[in-house]
């Protein structure tokens, strides 16, 4: 069993969050992987991320002073030898596969404004998460993984056309529609891997760094 977080303080738009939508995501098996109050940047920001029983990880990225919005990124961890990481690409993008709305960014505001946003958030993913982690498979990731902003993308630019070699996608298991309901299938993180082979089960995570 997994140690529980300790938190180096109550304050932050981070935990602020997870004060809010912890007991949501917990219900649908996502687990808070690190301390949401840890500040990120010279900037103030602050991140709840989590991971799914599953396998697909959700972050929740706020940055108060530069911008004053909040991201959330959602999908398989994209992590490189020199700790660099991304998630698939932006919640948004995914949701929109399944002609869910779902806004890139938030206005994070300040004060009282920040526990409304955040409970904004909470709400926009209660009444999106579940259909989106019944329906998405491998195809919907890698889909989300090339297009603009996405791990792919994103890697290939950052290491090269041979960045494959360099980076390490974590695996996540989904239900198969030509097998049983009990059945799920785990999935290798390289690129340009098939999802024809036969139903197995199987999860393994990744390290990640300090990027949104």
């Amino acid at each position: 069993m997994m140690e529980p977080i300790q938190f180096q303080n109550t304050s932050g738009e981070g935990y602020v969050f997870h004060e809010i939508a912890g007991d949501f995501l917990g219900e649908l098996e996502f687990r808070l992987i690190d301390d949401p109050s840890t500040i990120r940047n010279p900037y103030q920001a602050t991140r709840a991320m989590y991971r799914s029983a599953r396998g697909l990880y959700l972050s929740v990225w706020t940055e108060p002073f530069d911008g004053n919005y909040v991201s959330v990124k959602f999908g398989r961890l994209w992590h490189g030898k020199d700790d660099w990481y991304r998630l698939s690409n932006h919640y948004a993008v995914l949701a929109k596969q399944f002609r869910l709305r779902f806004p890139t960014n938030y206005k994070l505001g300040y004060g009282d404004e920040v526990p409304k946003t955040m409970d904004r958030i909470a709400q926009d993913l209660k009444k999106t998460l579940p259909t989106i982690l019944k329906k998405v498979t491998l195809s919907d990731l890698t889909r989300v993984e090339a297009e603009e902003y996405g791990a792919q993308q994103l890697a290939e630019l950052h290491y090269g056309p041979d960045f494959f070699r360099s980076v390490q996608i974590s695996v996540f298991t989904f239900v198969r529609k030509d097998c049983s309901r009990s059945s799920e299938y785990a999935v290798e993180a390289r690129p340009k891997e098939s999802a024809s082979e036969p139903c197995l089960t199987g999860n393994r995570g990744a390290d990640f760094g300090d990027e949104p």
